[in-house]
């Protein structure tokens, strides 16, 4: 009997391998898109070209950012960032492109949420990073995503949440152990490989938080709990 031998990738590699399967849906969509307008002389579709491509190079930049903070280029400047605000430009951001999939696009704030320790750049492409994920989860059906901040003792979190998705406990962890190995290790929560969950993943991380899977009775998505700034809390509503 032979012994396989177990090779160790590189996490960086994993995203490399991630990212480009990720990015295949899109790209191929602005092509068919962009084929057909050229044919049909109907530059009505030139909105949906441009949204797709945008959230696309989004995705790469959110990629980039992420391996610089992997490969150590990058040490992030942790300061008192309002998550309310974070969410609400997640939101603005990702509209448009939930208006190719039928999906709407909510905040939803609970409480009094202190400021919180993060980097407004990390934690905006960890927010539209985990959006993009669950955007196209609808199957055919209109779908929502809520963008939700509430207080959770001295922290306040952070959740994306689909209700069109059915998120595993284990899954988030499974998939850990699968980005860059199998092709869609999210296959039960997202539409393509779950490329952005990993993004986010890093990033909450170098945030000194944990990406987790948070269940609600019809919905469910991800959470992540971030350190409190100890400034004045914003009154909400």
């Amino acid at each position: 009997m032979t012994n396989k031998k177990v090779v160790s990738i590189d996490p960086n590699l994993r995203l490399v391998r991630a990212l480009g399967e990720e990015l295949k849906l899109p790209l191929l969509q602005i092509a068919r898109a962009s084929e057909l307008a050229q044919k049909k002389g109907d530059l009505s579709s030139l909105s949906e070209i441009e949204a797709t491509a945008n959230a696309a190079l989004r995705l790469v930049d959110n990629y980039l950012f992420s391996t610089q903070i992997l490969l150590s280029q990058r040490a992030l400047d942790l300061q008192p960032v309002s998550v309310p605000a974070a969410l609400y430009d997640t939101a603005q951001y990702m509209r448009r492109l939930g208006k190719l999939y039928d999906c709407d696009i909510d905040v939803k704030l609970q409480g009094r949420l202190n400021l919180v320790m993060a980097s407004p750049e990390a934690l905006q492409a960890a927010l539209t990073s985990l959006a993009y994920s669950l955007v196209n989860t609808s199957n055919g059906k209109r779908s929502k995503i809520i963008l939700q901040a509430q207080k959770t003792g001295d922290t306040v979190t952070a959740k994306v949440i689909s209700n069109q998705t059915r998120i595993a406990k284990d899954s988030l962890t499974n998939a850990r152990e699968l980005f860059g190995l199998a092709r869609r290790p999210l296959s039960g929560v997202t539409h393509a490989n779950g490329a952005g969950v990993y993004v986010a993943d890093s990033l909450f991380a170098a945030m000194y938080s944990e990406l987790k899977v948070c269940k609600l009775a019809r919905s469910s998505g991800f959470m992540a709990s971030l350190l409190p700034s100890h400034q004045l809390a914003l009154p909400i509503g």
